[in-house]
Parts: structure tokens; C-alpha cells; sequence
């Protein structure tokens, strides 16, 4: 009976060509040259200024813990809701974040967002290392996945220590997978102790532990007769390690009435938290992540269902929380860059040289790259849009703009009387600058206020833009609005007056309950703009002819209205082509140095106060 020889391994092949194992050296040192630069460029595109609003309210959190040497189990930091139960504190994220703060400033914030995303990916080439995964694949994966773990890296809240977290349990569970009693997988509990005092994910590692404990027992019934009771203790352990918090089991109530209650999460809805992954973002979300569920599919199934199925199960878990909640993408990047590159890797291929295999995939793999994303990427440029995160790298300050900086230096300068309203992305700021007030309101969602209580004093609001009520029924002083949202209402009402302005958001203090010393000293004097555009055109017109520097002034003071504001306005934009056009066709009449001779025969140029300045001729007829 013939048999066929058996097919030559890559190690003959290789040994028949002798160029071919220098080649290979050259190929592999170059692609983990490049996997170390994916590590640099992770922390360089996280040094962007801090503008998130979160972070605040998680430094008020460290400075209390800094100072008085205990975690605050009810809230002290809203005047709405003094004295109540938190459900959950990040206690311990907070305080990494405000030692940074205390000691470093600004630029040791900034600094350790690049420490983590250089701890993230760094963790995870180790452990694709671990695995004997070739440094190429992990490059790739990484010039898809980039796009997604930039949309949370180049945060800075509480969500980003499981990027740090997640790796470090697969590198545990790596290394005691052979041992079911290892000292090494017993360390997950105390990861999980970190993790939950850090941030309320802890569901997704849960999930990890128990399809990673179970999914193989189930191919193998002497493994299942060894390993069941070790398995069994590590899960249990894991979990009661998730009640070590300041609340206890609040939270596990909490994520349960979130997960089964009947408008599941609703809160999180209405301050547009949960926002869901839309089709705009066809090349920006969808095609890396398409192309991520792709590759993870065309890996996983075949004869590696059994070995995979597990990881595959937890990555398409991910991927559907990503398409509720773009929170979820930075996860779905972290999974791909754990999982894919070892999965290609271990993935069976027929019997070619190392250097075509090389060729063969690195062609086809950046050819697909090139096709999704090198021409979009290019029209983003053009446009001036960065889309991986890196438009502002290297700059360890504080976006100040985007919070209500002047406003807080206002309020620690005086002292102003009564109740403070606030809108939902101010809170956590204006108690981190100014600690001796009470906000209405922070971003500690979920975490303290109720569903209710948002619903009936912001969002119910937020369409109609009219905050009066609101603000007659909690008895407010002082309000401090965005310009975009509630302020208009108040710069029509009579009560309210603006004291303090910047490019985002407005003081208004009401007449009449303590504060009028201030509004004397600083009321702004409003110019209002008259809604009939023929009145306005006529008026304008009179000050070109007589008033030629009161026109100016206008003027310039709608051109500089109109550079400065956030956001476009109809009325600064017809204003400025309305004194463009005025300019234009009319001059201004020239002052006498003598006076007419006969007054009689020339009518007057002044305005008659008995007429209009719009019927007044400046021309004999």
C-alpha cells in the first residue's frame, strides 16, 4: 500500500533557501520595531488637553478622600441632594486622579492618559507575545483597532482603567491555564477587588471568567471531573471580591434595575450618554469594526470552535453593546487587539515559506486597509478633521474654553446669596473650582440622581429652551447657562441680569434676593437687536450719513461678536453684510467748518424731533 510522504514543515522549507532565515530575522525585527511604535504613538495620541466634564467630579471625590481620610457614602456636593446615598463611588480612580492633580498639576493628568495608553497596548503585545503571535499581526490589528480605542483613550475618567485592568487578567489567566489551583489565576480576585472600586464594568471580566472557566469543560468530561471544583471556588470568589466597595451590593441592585428594569437605563438616555452607533460613521466606526467581526469570524469557526468559541462568544457580546453604546467601542478595539492577532496567527495555512506568507497575507491585509480607509482619512485631513484622536497631541494643559472657567473664578472672588442653578456638563467643574457652593447638578449619573428628578428639572426643558419654570419653582439666584441652550430665555426676562460672559457660558444673577450690589457693579449692557430688518436698515443708514462713529463702532462690535462666538448666528451674519453694504453705498455727510450763509434756503441735517430719522432729507428738493 502506497502512502503519500508527508508534507514539508516551514522549517524545511526555510532551511532549503539560505537567504531564507536571514530575511526572516529581518521581516520579524522590523515588525516589532513597528509593534513598539504602535506602544509610543498610543501614549503620544493621548496627550490632548483634559476636556471631559467627568473628570472634575472625580477630582472633587479625590480631594474630600485627600483631606478628610474617608470615602463619602452620601453626596456633598449638590444642594438638591445633600445627605443621600450614592449607589456607587469610583473612590479609588478618583484619588489616582487628584494625586496626579495635587502634585503635577494639569500636566500630570495629561501625562497619565499617555502612561495608560502606553500600558494598555503595551500589556496587550505581551501578551500576544505570550501566545507566540507573530509581531506583524499584532501591527496590523493595531492600525484598525487605533480607531476605535482612540474614541476612549484620549479620555480621561474612570472608564479608562479597565484598559489597563482587562490586560493584566488575561496575562494572569495565561499564565496559570495549565494549573487549576496556580497562585496566579487566584490573583483575579484581587484584580476584580481594584476594578470595581475603580469603575462599574466589572460585568464584562465576569463574563470573560465564567465563558473562560466553562466553555472547556465542556469539550472535555475528564477535564470537567478535575477542574469543576477550582473553577467553581474561582467564580465564587471573583464575584464576592465585586462586593468589596464602600456600598457593598448597592451596586450589583443597581445594574440589575438598570439591566431589568422597565425603561432599562433610561437616565443614561436622556442626558445622551447612551448614544448609539449610528450609520454616519460608516468608515469611522462601522468599517474597522466590520472588519474586526470579519477577521474574528473567519478565524474562529472550523475546527477552532472548540478551542475559541468562548472568545469569539465574549467579542460579539462587546460588538452589540458597542451598536447600543459608543462607550462599548473603545472595548471592542482592546478585545480585537487581545484576541485577533493570535487567533490569525494559530489560524491553518497550507505549507508556504515564511516570507510568502509574509507577502501573501501583508498584501491582501493592507490592501484592505488601503481601501477602507486611506481615501476617507484623506478627505477628513482635507476637511481639517482628525478622526483617530490626535488633533491636539502634546499639549498638557487644560481645554479651558470648554468649561466656564471666568464664571468659577467669579464665584471664588464673591460671595453670592441664594441657590445655584447649573446645567448637567458644569456641575462637576464648578464644585471642583469653587467648593463652597452647592451645584443643582453634576454628571454623577445613575450614581446619585434619579430618573425623575433629571427628567423633570433638564430634559422635559431642554427642547422647549424655557427654564423659568424651573428655575420658580427651586427659588434659584443664580443661574449659569450655555449660551446655545437655556440663556436666550433669560436675556428676554426683565429679573434676570448677565454679570459674567465668555465665549460658552453666562452668569445671570436675579434682581432683588441679595445680590443687587453685584449687579450694579457688574450687569452687562445688552444691545438688542430690533426684529425689523427694514427699521434696522433705515437706522442704520441715518448713523452712517450723521453719526459716522457710532455706525463704526457697531460695527466692529458685530464683527468681533461674530468671530468670537461658538456657534453661528443669523443676526451677527446679516448684521455684518448689512454694514459691508452701508458702507458701500452711502457716505457720510462732511461737518461745515463755517455755518451756511442763508438758512433759510438749506433745510436742516439734524434729526427734527417731531419726525423719524428715517424721513429726514439731507438734500434740498
Amino acid at each position: 500500500m502506497e502512502t503519500k510522504p508527508p508534507a514539508p514543515t516551514d522549517e524545511a522549507i526555510q532551511d532549503t533557501s539560505p537567504n531564507a532565515a536571514p530575511l526572516a530575522t529581518e521581516e520579524k525585527r522590523l515588525f516589532v520595531w513597528l509593534a513598539w511604535g504602535s506602544i509610543l504613538f498610543a501614549g503620544f495620541m493621548c496627550t490632548q488637553p483634559i476636556w471631559s466634564n467627568d473628570v472634575w467630579w472625580h477630582l472633587s471625590y479625590g480631594r474630600y478622600i485627600w483631606q478628610h481620610g474617608s470615602i463619602p457614602v452620601h453626596d456633598v456636593f449638590t444642594w438638591t441632594h445633600t445627605g443621600q446615598p450614592t449607589t456607587y463611588i469610583p473612590w479609588l480612580s478618583s484619588t489616582i486622579f487628584y494625586i496626579f492633580y495635587h502634585f503635577f498639576g494639569a500636566p500630570g493628568l495629561v501625562a497619565l492618559k499617555g502612561i495608560i495608553g502606553m500600558l494598555c497596548v503595551g500589556m496587550a503585545y505581551r501578551y500576544n507575545r505570550k501566545n507566540e503571535t507573530s509581531a506583524m499581526w499584532f501591527v496590523l490589528i493595531f492600525a484598525i483597532a487605533i480607531w476605535l480605542l482612540s474614541a476612549r483613550l484620549a479620555l480621561l475618567r474612570s472608564l479608562v482603567t479597565p484598559f489597563v485592568l482587562l490586560p493584566i487578567l488575561f496575562l494572569l489567566w495565561e499564565k496559570g491555564k495549565d494549573n487549576a489551583w496556580s497562585i496566579w489565576r487566584w490573583c483575579i480576585p484581587l484584580v476584580m477587588v481594584i476594578w470595581v472600586n475603580s469603575h462599574g464594568s466589572f460585568p464584562i471580566p465576569l463574563l470573560w471568567l465564567g465563558l473562560s472557566l466553562t466553555w472547556p469543560l465542556l469539550w472535555d468530561l475528564q477535564k470537567l471531573k478535575r477542574e469543576w471544583i477550582p473553577n467553581l471556588l474561582l467564580l465564587f470568589a471573583t464575584i464576592i471580591a465585586t462586593c468589596v466597595t464602600p456600598t457593598g451590593a448597592g451596586l450589583w441592585k443597581t445594574l440589575i434595575l438598570l439591566t431589568f428594569g422597565s425603561k432599562n437605563a433610561s437616565i443614561m438616555k436622556l442626558t445622551h450618554e447612551v448614544q448609539p452607533t449610528t450609520w454616519l460613521e460608516l468608515f469611522g466606526v462601522w468599517a474597522p469594526m466590520t472588519f474586526l467581526f470579519l477577521l474574528a469570524f473567519i478565524t474562529t469557526f472550523g475546527n477552532e470552535w472548540k478551542k475559541r468559541g468562548h472568545q469569539f462568544l465574549l467579542f460579539l457580546f462587546v460588538v452589540w453593546m458597542a451598536m447600543q453604546n459608543r462607550r462599548f467601542l473603545g472595548m471592542v478595539g482592546l478585545l480585537a487587539l487581545l484576541y485577533i492577532p493570535s487567533w490569525l496567527a494559530q489560524h491553518q495555512h497550507p505549507p508556504l515559506a515564511l516570507r510568502q506568507r509574509i507577502f501573501i497575507r501583508g498584501r491582501v491585509y493592507l490592501a484592505l486597509l488601503f481601501i477602507l480607509y486611506v481615501p476617507y482619512w484623506g478627505y477628513q485631513y482635507y476637511q481639517g478633521k482628525y478622526k483617530i484622536g490626535i488633533e491636539r497631541p502634546l499639549q498638557f494643559v487644560v481645554d479651558k474654553p470648554a468649561f466656564p472657567a471666568t464664571i468659577a473664578t467669579f464665584l471664588q472672588t464673591h460671595t453670592l446669596k441664594g441657590k445655584m442653578y447649573n446645567e448637567f456638563g458644569e456641575g462637576g467643574y464648578l464644585h471642583w473650582k469653587a467648593p463652597k457652593y452647592r451645584v443643582f447638578i453634576d454628571g454623577r449619573t445613575n450614581i446619585l440622581f434619579k430618573e425623575s428628578f433629571f427628567y423633570e428639572n433638564y430634559t422635559r426643558h431642554f427642547k422647549s429652551r424655557n427654564i423659568l419654570p424651573i428655575l420658580k419653582k427651586w427659588d434659584i439666584s443664580y443661574a449659569i447657562l450655555e449660551h446655545k441652550t437655556f440663556a436666550p430665555t433669560l436675556y428676554r426676562a426683565k429679573q434676570w441680569v448677565p454679570v459674567v460672559l465668555d465665549d460658552y457660558h453666562v452668569l445671570f444673577l436675579k434682581r432683588g434676593v441679595g445680590n443687587d450690589s453685584l449687579i450694579k457693579r457688574y450687569a452687562y449692557k445688552q444691545l438688542r437687536i430690533d426684529p425689523n430688518p427694514n427699521r434696522v436698515m433705515r437706522y442704520w443708514a441715518y448713523l452712517r450719513r450723521h453719526q459716522n462713529e457710532t455706525f463704526e463702532r457697531l460695527c466692529r462690535e458685530v464683527q468681533r461678536a461674530k468671530s468670537e462666538a461658538v456657534y453661528q448666528s443669523h443676526n451677527f451674519t446679516w448684521l455684518g453684510k448689512l454694514c459691508h453694504g452701508v458702507r458701500k453705498a452711502i457716505q457720510p455727510l462732511q461737518k461745515r467748518k463755517t455755518p451756511p450763509s442763508n438758512t433759510k434756503t438749506r433745510p436742516s441735517t439734524q434729526p427734527n424731533k417731531h419726525t423719524s430719522p428715517s424721513s429726514q432729507r439731507t438734500s434740498p428738493r
